[in-house]
């Protein structure tokens, strides 16, 4: 059995901390043991909770602070301890900030670094020194491997996965009856942490639009904020609201633990971040509810929607397209109940079970690489 050490700073759950904890918890216990080092947090307690050994440790921000060299060295020294002491045979980084504490420890360490790529970044100096660096990447969509590749390096594209026994299959009035939305409603809903980034004003911008052609059109916007600085996103959105005249059609659900069960409120998802999205886990989970998505043709979505089959793409911030595609669902029942099955088809292929198999093959072939390494003689 081959221990596996991974690393992430976030002490909230974000969509690459859900990855995580999913990953961690259907890796094959007879071939792989976790552990996994974070700040103490939401993350070390639902990882605790799904029985992952957690050793909580800070990573505090190394941009624009003028201890950062102090702080890396001393988290990476502290990991690369973690590492030895527990006879970690591998060191996976999560996060960005994570990423750059782990490839260091896993230097210290002398332990191969697997860098799992869950954001699309810009060509730079981070992305030459990780992919120089990592002795295996694993990027969650083409998107996210393409400036990694670019670069010259080699990437596994492993999507990610999710369970499909927890999305329900039909709708239930009740979860609109708690959001005050009457029965004969067409409802389109976006899901995420409420951001300017995600888009979500463009989604109230898109009911409006949208609510011309089709009077019962509602917009349910699922999330909140995870981070300080995002709070004045939220009242911006109420008063774009009322601007345009749709303060009584859009609801602001909130956060919610429970993503299956509030779509199971809506007729079709909507995707709308302005930046490309590195996979999309939202689109996914929309398709495991049986919901035809509607996404701007940019990032993972675009590889994950088949446009007119499962869902429809359309061109980064044309909010114009946008709504025109959410009245067309909200005009035509039997459509939307025809995408949102072929929708259902298509979330079969990211099932976390098969998904992890994948990781677990990488993880695997990247120890025995590493210690056929150490053990063959130089020429």
């Amino acid at each position: 059995m081959q221990r596996v050490l991974f690393v992430d700073h976030a002490t909230v759950l974000g969509g690459a901390e859900h990855s995580l904890l999913l990953l961690l918890k259907y890796l094959n216990r007879d071939l792989i043991e976790p552990l996994l080092a974070c700040p103490p947090g939401k993350l070390a307690e639902k990882a605790r909770e799904e029985h992952i050994a957690v050793e909580c440790m800070e990573l505090p921000r190394l941009r624009r602070s003028a201890l950062s060299p102090w702080h890396l060295l001393h988290g990476a020294r502290q990991l690369a301890r973690l590492a030895q002491n527990q006879h970690c045979d591998l060191v996976c980084s999560n996060t960005m900030r994570a990423s750059i504490y782990a490839a260091a420890a896993a230097q210290f360490a002398h332990k191969p670094l697997l860098w799992y790529v869950r954001d699309v970044f810009s060509p730079g100096h981070y992305v030459s020194a990780m992919t120089h660096r990592a002795a295996s990447i694993i990027a969650v969509s083409q998107a996210a491997a393409a400036p990694l590749r670019a670069a010259g390096a080699e990437v596994h594209v492993i999507y990610n996965g999710i369970e499909l026994d927890a999305f329900g299959r039909s709708s239930d009035v009740s979860v609109r009856s708690k959001w005050g939305i009457p029965a004969y409603a067409r409802v389109a809903g976006i899901v995420g942490r409420v951001r300017n980034i995600k888009g979500q004003h463009h989604f109230i911008e898109a009911i409006a639009r949208a609510h011309p052609q089709n009077g019962h059109i509602w917009g349910v916007i699922i999330g909140g904020t995870l981070f300080e600085g995002e709070e004045d996103y939220v009242p911006s959105l109420h008063k774009l609201a009322e601007q345009r005249g749709v303060q009584d059609r859009i609801v602001f659900a909130g956060h919610t633990d429970d993503v299956p069960h509030a779509l199971l409120g809506l007729d079709m998802l909507v995707s709308c971040s302005i930046e490309p999205e590195s996979f999309g886990r939202t689109v996914i989970e929309g398709m495991a509810g049986g919901l035809p998505v509607i996404a701007y043709s940019h990032g993972g979505p675009s590889e994950l929607i088949t446009d007119g089959w499962d869902g429809w793409l359309v061109e980064p911030r044309n909010i114009g397209a946008l709504a025109e595609r959410i009245a067309l669902l909200a005009n035509d029942a039997e459509r939307c109940q025809a995408m949102g099955a072929s929708a259902l088809e298509t979330a079969k292929k990211y099932d976390i079970g098969p998904l992890t198999r994948q990781v677990e093959r990488v993880i695997l072939s990247t120890i025995n690489e590493a210690n056929h390494e150490e053990v063959t003689p130089c020429a």
